[in-house]
């Protein structure tokens, strides 16, 4: 049927105007607003005659990116939703599609050359049009776009249609009773394909949708969560499941949970005889197999009282409008029980790759009734009653939480490190605590594991970075000569994994760090000896939910609260042991990242904001074997709640800087003003002047005068002004008012008004952000340092534009030499992978030199 999603929706709003159909933590939206909100941005695409168009959308508010999709879905375009985590491949997708524009809360440099032009949510019309004239869609129109992980290639584009996507939501309403009265939690990005699941299946049956940030809150909360919100209708990845299973919940409490639907990864016999022992009679768990391609293959409904049996444990028979076959290398049918590749077939799914023609014919076959016939590249078998179960990929491809990883791939990277003759990759999924991924080596001699471990965490994401290292004369192979992999799983390992060049805690040394070790080795699962510097995510295999896992066991053990960002910050037992045991007593912390050693230069880390240390990730393995690396943690308030003055705080960083000489200080924005407060500290406590001053898009804070305020107002009015008389550009003088007013507020509102640390009514970060806000006004840099200055600079400054004047003139401000680089990228690009890559790469040259 011609116009069914936007007749639904418009259904919807007229049977529940007043209904919550968003919620987050702090916000509701009903389903009347939401279609006022949709309209400004279907009316904007509408009026720039965007039709059945690509439109990415980067919005870091959920309530407000959905608000976004709706209204791109009402305009007759389509959707593809963008985090700012994975922009770096967005000109791929605006080259491929010929994206028209963008939807973001600023604009964004997508290449070296283009910017694509953005639609900024508050610069849209604030009132709705008397009405909107909706272009007609077809069932055939596309819907969304998702793209392939990409782990064996260039990641490939998947578009459904109106008919894929309302086929499969109204399948779900259906089969799973969904109605008006269910709340539906949202835990995946709006990135993944899985977000489907939830997103229309709630807003088209007149339900709630809820939203929760795992990565923020923590998957511990998840069942607080639950029951606050009184949602009733929940999905969430394997993995998260299983780490709710190690807590000791009380499930069975969450009776208003109905519905737990689990999938992303395989399922093991643990993980249903976990739920059937403690979740509530009410909960039924459903496990589902789906595809980006597909959605929706086959799904399994289990209740509490279910009989245990085989059949238990697979991933349950095809959904209507799904047939799945097996299939052998050679395309013959397999009878059942015989494993072989999943093939699917259905109507109305994507018949191909826009981006991919021969990934296209390989994958998908078109056949003469219409019915479009899919080529998971899983492995697989039916039973005789028809019951799926999944075996594995074809191509050496496994899920490790929710992501694809190429075993080959993986293995290639292995081989090109030195000292390596051969290896082989293995997905162990029957450890006993939980999944693993294993590399059997051949070396030479002279090996030396630690080396390898700093080069993989440099190239490959933390996810593909193995869990075991083991060492063998030779790999064993098969008749035709390939590596049997089946022998390796099965092999013997009498002797202890290889083991890292331990280290000994040296006096200094907490007594923390044994009993870090003791907690990650029982969570991870390991039998090797720890050392001071392994890190968990890098060298033990660990992820974040296991990291929340050991900090939880650790609060219990020690009987103190630590903050969550801690497990992912301070990632060796010695980092972790140090901000335990001082971050109460100690305003000012240097934590060591690596295993210090004589006759290298040492590298400071200053935040922006104390206590996330992950944005210089990529920055410090590139620096890790040549130089010591320290994270200034520093908390602004004292432990009353006062903000300390920032004198003082500097005084106690630049105390806490070693050999200033031979020291170089790297600070990203207000972190950068940091630096050269430290700088200037050092030099007026008759210290050495440090080596350098790596300043990250940090620009003079010369705030905008109130004079100068109204300079821009009065510029923006005339420009205004000369557009409606010359192009009969209609301007919203009402929204631009408002605007107006709330910078002026801003500007005139009262210091006392301010949040405090310690509020109920602030977050940790909004404590620090207020923090950092009053110590910039007060800074006021005039006296030149003795030390070189090396700047990296965004190519876009518009981020600061109604702040400060984006000043990068920093050269007068030293009296040695000075280096300005230009990156392509706005401020919050600058830490990206490609960027930081380069910082890098210059800091270890002029590192090395000496200059």
């Amino acid at each position: 049927m011609d116009d069914e999603f936007r007749l639904r929706w418009l259904e919807m709003v007229r049977l529940y105007p007043t209904k919550e159909a968003l919620r987050d933590e702090n916000h509701r939206v009903s389903y009347e607003a939401l279609h006022h909100r949709a309209n400004r941005y279907a009316n904007a695409l509408i009026e720039r005659n965007f039709n059945q168009q690509c439109i990415p959308v980067l919005l870091e508010d959920p309530i407000e990116h959905i608000a976004a999709l709706f209204g791109i879905l009402l305009s007759g375009n389509y959707y593809h939703s963008v985090r700012l985590s994975s922009v770096d491949d967005l000109h791929q997708l605006v080259d491929s599609l010929d994206c028209p524009c963008l939807i973001s809360n600023s604009p964004l440099v997508i290449s070296n050359d283009s910017v694509l032009p953005t639609l900024v949510p508050k610069r849209l019309q604030a009132d709705e049009p008397d009405s909107i004239s909706y272009p007609p869609i077809l069932p055939e129109n596309p819907f969304c776009l998702f793209t392939t992980s990409g782990s064996t290639g260039p990641p490939k584009q998947v578009v459904h249609s109106h008919r894929s996507v309302l086929v499969d939501t109204f399948r779900q309403i259906t089969d799973n009773e969904i109605d008006s009265a269910d709340r539906i939690d949202l835990l995946f990005s709006l990135e993944f394909s899985a977000s489907l699941a939830c997103i229309f299946p709630a807003l088209l049956s007149g339900a709630t949708l809820v939203f929760h940030d795992l990565k923020k809150a923590g998957v511990l909360t998840l069942p607080t969560f639950w029951q606050e919100q009184g949602v009733t209708f929940s999905s969430l990845s394997v993995s998260t499941f299983r780490m709710l299973l190690k807590t000791d919940t009380d499930f069975k409490k969450v009776t208003g949970l109905r519905f737990l639907s689990i999938g992303a990864e395989p399922v093991r016999p643990a993980d249903i005889s976990g739920f059937q022992e403690r979740f509530s009679a009410n909960t039924v768990l459903q496990v589902a197999y789906a595809t980006t391609e597909t959605r929706t293959i086959s799904e399994h409904k289990i209740r509490t009282d279910t009989a245990v049996s085989e059949q238990l444990f697979s991933v349950g028979k095809p959904v209507d409008g799904r047939a799945v076959s097996i299939r052998s290398e050679t395309g013959a049918l397999l009878p059942p029980n015989q494993v072989g590749e999943i093939f699917v077939q259905a109507r109305f799914i994507p018949a191909t790759y826009p981006n991919n023609a021969e990934a296209s014919q390989r994958t998908y076959q078109l056949q003469p009734n219409g019915i479009v016939q899919y080529a998971t590249g899983d492995l697989g078998f039916l039973d005789a009653d028809g019951y799926l179960f999944w075996c594995g990929r074809t191509d050496f491809v496994v899920k490790i939480n929710g992501q694809k990883v190429s075993l080959i791939q993986l293995e290639q990277e292995l081989k090109n490190e030195p000292g390596v003759k051969n290896a082989a990759v293995i997905y162990d999924t029957f450890h006993a605590d939980r999944s693993l991924l294993k590399t059997y080596l051949c070396t030479e001699p002279g090996f030396d594991l630690l080396i390898l471990k700093q080069s993989l965490a440099q190239r490959l994401p933390v996810v593909m970075l193995p869990d075991r290292y083991y060492l063998l004369d030779v790999l064993p192979l098969t008749k035709t000569g390939k590596v049997d992999r089946m022998r390796l799983a099965s092999h013997p390992v009498t002797a202890s994994p290889i083991t890292d060049n331990s280290v000994e805690n040296d006096e200094s040394s907490s007594d923390l760090v044994p009993l870090i070790k003791t907690i990650w080795q029982k969570e991870l699962g390991l039998d090797t000896v720890l050392s001071d510097y392994d890190d968990f995510f890098q060298d033990l295999g660990g992820d974040s939910l296991t990291a929340e896992s050991c900090l939880a066991e650790l609060e219990n053990r020690i009987g103190k609260t630590v903050p969550i960002h801690a497990a992912f910050s301070y990632t060796t037992p010695k980092a972790l042991a140090y901000y335990m045991t001082g971050y109460h007593q100690h305003r000012v912390q240097c934590i060591p990242l690596n295993q210090p050693a004589a006759h290298r230069k040492t590298v400071y880390f200053i935040p922006p904001l104390p206590g996330d240390r992950r944005m210089y990730r990529w920055i410090e393995n590139h620096l890790n074997q040549q130089c010591n690396l320290y994270y200034v943690h520093f908390e602004p308030y004292t432990m009353t709640g006062e903000l300390i003055p920032f004198p003082d705080l500097i005084r106690q960083i630049a105390q806490a800087i070693g050999n200033p000489a031979e020291s170089v200080l790297i600070g990203f924005s207000f972190g950068g003003l940091i630096a050269y407060q430290v700088a200037l500290s050092l030099e007026q406590m008759q210290q050495p002047a440090l080596n350098r001053i790596v300043l990250l898009d940090t620009p003079l804070y010369r705030r905008i005068t109130f004079r100068e305020s109204l300079r821009k107002d009065a510029h923006r009015i005339k420009r205004k002004v000369f557009a409606d008389l010359q192009t009969g550009q209609k301007v919203n003088w009402s929204a631009s008012w408002q605007r107006a007013v709330a910078r002026y507020r801003k500007r005139l509102k009262p210091q006392s008004e301010q949040p405090v640390a310690g509020s109920k009514a602030t977050t940790w970060q909004d404590s620090c952000t207020v923090a950092v806000n009053q110590y910039a006004r007060k800074i006021n840099v005039q006296t030149p340092v003795s030390c070189p200055i090396l700047l990296f600079r965004a190519s876009d400054s518009s981020a600061f534009q109604y702040e400060i004047r984006p000043d990068f003139r920093w050269q007068p401000y030293t009296t040695a030499g000075f280096e300005e680089h230009r990156l392509e990228a706005n401020h919050d690009q600058v830490l990206n992978s490609t960027n930081s890559h380069i910082i890098g790469t210059v800091v270890h040259e002029l590192v090395q030199s000496g200059s």
